[in-house]
């Protein structure tokens, strides 16, 4: 009985096929040329850096809730474009992102951004309006954090350090429940100090 080119008996009596070609050319560059292209849809796709902090500047503004990758995200776009420091506070030296002019805060995350170390700033946050109690003020800036609860009586105060980088971002996290189980409004300002 002849055998097939290329095939040999198995010790189980089996026919093995052996792959005596490797792909051509051709097909390798095929291939190459699908994975540069789906490589490059998938860059294509996503969402550049710049989009992505303007929509957590936006989101921080209306309340909504934000994920702590987006907020390191948005640390270093402010790092990496100055610009979008001054334009998030309207051209000033500083300001606060995610509360209102006077000072109420938007939801649970509010931050601070200062463009320069001049002037010396003081964070002040403390609880308003009839619901009162107190409340849980978690502030972050260049590598320090601050904690520590606040009050009508007695507010919430840090003064942000004047290490950079600049701009410096200020991450205020409000644990906005108030003893009473009704959520706090909560005021929130920076005061300039002599140092």
């Amino acid at each position: 009985m002849g055998r097939a080119p290329g095939r040999s008996r198995g010790r189980t009596g089996g026919a093995v096929i052996r792959w005596s070609r490797r792909p051509g050319a051709g097909f390798i560059v095929f291939v190459a040329t699908a994975l540069i292209g789906a490589g490059f849809l998938a860059w294509g796709v996503s969402r550049p850096p710049l989009d992505e902090a303007w929509a957590t500047l936006i989101e921080l503004e209306i309340g909504r809730e934000i994920a702590p990758s987006s907020v390191a995200r948005l640390r270093a776009a402010l790092l990496r474009h100055p610009g979008l420091a001054e334009n998030a506070v309207d051209g000033a030296r500083y300001g606060l992102v995610g509360a209102e002019e006077d000072g109420l805060a938007n939801g649970r995350l509010v931050i601070a951004i200062r463009r320069g170390p001049d002037p010396p700033l003081r964070l002040v946050v403390q609880p308003a309006g009839a619901a009162g109690g107190t409340l849980r003020v978690v502030a972050k800036a260049g590598g320090k954090r601050h904690e520590a609860p606040a009050s009508s009586q007695s507010p919430f105060t840090w003064d942000l350090p004047d290490e950079g980088p600049f701009p410096q971002m200020t991450e205020i996290e409000l644990d906005v429940a108030s003893d009473n189980g009704v959520r706090a409004s909560t005021l929130l300002r920076l005061e300039e100090v002599s140092r």
